[in-house]
């Protein structure tokens, strides 16, 4: 998703040994020091080794106040070209001030700040995530990123033809990413993927997109996508960097349910499908999990999206489990209560949420209560979701009684029917071990919803509601 783009500025400790000197400018020329005497340089953190170091430097003018934090890795194949765009772009706010009017010698209040963010991927490659603010008359009038991506073995950049392969698929991919995200950014900003400012961090590939010349106060956008969903274009030498076990566990979690979604089911068999609304919960997710597993059980979670982001890690297990996840909106509210856009939100940006915690996208969406009307229909199908609601409730989230919840659901089964179960009780839990060994000890086996679907007489969007 893109969103504003938030800096987390380093911080570092100047000894006392080394002061900061400015570097003053006049109608006569700038008067001259020595590197030592302008820049005060240091490790920035235990993290960061291999000699990488945050170069501070502070430059007063007569139009300009400037303060640099750049990285410095006194490699000069790196170093030479981050200077000279560190350069290049005083010399470019200098020239739009004079531009906006503001004669040589004239004195206001205008600054500019360069901010470095140094993320570690492995022993020799590094990202720098370069922040530049200008402000004029105490007001930030543009801002900016720069990234580059460093291997400090070969002593080079790395772009992202470098590391991706088949760049046209990419590229295609990216694309459709934006699309769906921003409307507003046109896929006209990855022309030259040189260009492009990005960075891997926290298993993310990040994408900045600065704000076009001449918008003044935009601000930095930046579109986030899992690695587990690019892991296919990467080439095989950086998957061994970047895959880690975590990221393998999710990319094959995404493939078997890729499996089970194609399993052809035979038509007379007696397959039901077991929903769990609500989650995922702290205990009882956990606790429902467990038992799926002892019986050899698929079945398929409607999660709110609220609660993917209190507990991701959960949902996360939900999803390496093999089991469905589907689209529950993100805070239960009647659909049929509100206006269309909340209705929109509900819908679009909880598949978006679920699939950044999880790595799986959505193709199902339940309405809470049960409650839908044409456009939640229309909106489920521009989004590729089913609607999907049930044939049989287990009153589960009415009785919170372990024998009423099993009488209630064991009463009513039958080939093709989908159970609605809420993994949020604690009841429910407790009495899925009884509902599994009865409904086993009579053939039944279970699936989840998108196995299902193929063996009931419907088609379309649905919604559906099984046998």
């Amino acid at each position: 998703m893109l969103i504003a783009k938030k800096r987390v500025i380093l911080s570092f400790v100047i000894l006392v040994c080394i002061s900061l000197a400015f570097v003053f400018t006049s109608n006569s020329g700038a008067v001259k020091t020595s590197d030592e005497e302008k820049v005060s340089s240091q490790i920035l953190n235990d993290e960061i080794n291999k000699g990488i170091k945050i170069q501070t430097e502070t430059k007063e003018t007569e139009l300009t106040t400037t303060y640099k934090m750049i990285p410095f890795l006194n490699i000069e194949a790196i170093d030479k070209p981050i200077q000279k765009w560190a350069r290049d772009q005083e010399k470019n706010f200098t020239e739009e001030l004079k531009k906006i009017g503001v004669s040589e010698g004239e004195k206001i209040p205008a600054h500019l700040n360069y901010q470095t963010d140094i993320h570690k991927l492995d022993e020799n490659i590094y990202n720098f995530v370069i922040t530049v603010e200008q402000f004029i008359h105490n007001e930030m009038k543009n801002t900016y990123v720069k990234t580059y991506m460093v291997d400090l073995e070969n002593k080079s950049f790395i772009n992202i033809p470098d590391m991706f392969t088949d760049t046209d698929k990419l590229i295609k991919f990216l694309t459709e990413k934006i699309k769906d995200d921003d409307k507003e950014i046109t896929k006209e900003v990855l022309n030259n993927l040189y260009d492009l400012n990005w960075e891997i961090h926290d298993d993310e590939f990040n994408l900045y997109i600065n704000p076009d010349e001449g918008e003044l106060n935009n601000e930095i956008k930046s579109l986030k996508i899992q690695l587990v969903e690019l892991h296919s274009y990467l080439n095989e030498d950086y998957k061994e960097i970047l895959i880690s076990k975590k990221i393998a566990k999710e990319i094959k979690a995404i493939e078997e349910q890729k499996n089970n979604k194609n399993r052809k089911l035979d038509p007379n068999g007696k397959y039901i499908a077991l929903t769990f609304d609500d989650g995922p919960h702290e205990t009882n997710t956990i606790q429902v999990l467990k038992t799926l597993k002892d019986y050899d059980a698929k079945a398929t979670f409607f999660m709110l999206s609220k609660n993917v982001e209190f507990y991701p890690d959960i949902a996360k297990e939900v999803a390496k489990a093999g089991h469905e996840i589907g689209n529950h909106g993100i805070t239960h509210v009647n659909l049929n209560a509100v206006n269309n856009n909340r209705i929109k939100t509900e819908i679009i940006e909880s598949k978006q949420q679920i699939k950044e915690a999880t790595g799986i996208e959505p193709q199902l969406f339940r309405p809470p209560y049960g409650e839908q009307n044409q456009v939640v229909i229309n909106l489920s199908e521009k989004t590729n979701q089913s609607v999907i609601l049930w044939s049989i409730d287990s009153l589960d989230w009415k009785s919170k009684n372990v024998k009423s919840i099993y009488n209630t659901t064991i009463n009513q089964v039958r080939p093709g029917s989908i159970i609605l179960f809420h993994d949020i009780h604690k009841q429910t839990a407790d009495a899925l071990p009884l509902i599994l060994d009865s409904l086993t000890d009579q053939g039944y086996e279970f699936v989840t919803v998108s196995e299902l679907i193929p063996l009931l007489d419907q088609n379309g969007i649905g919604p559906y509601y099984g046998n």
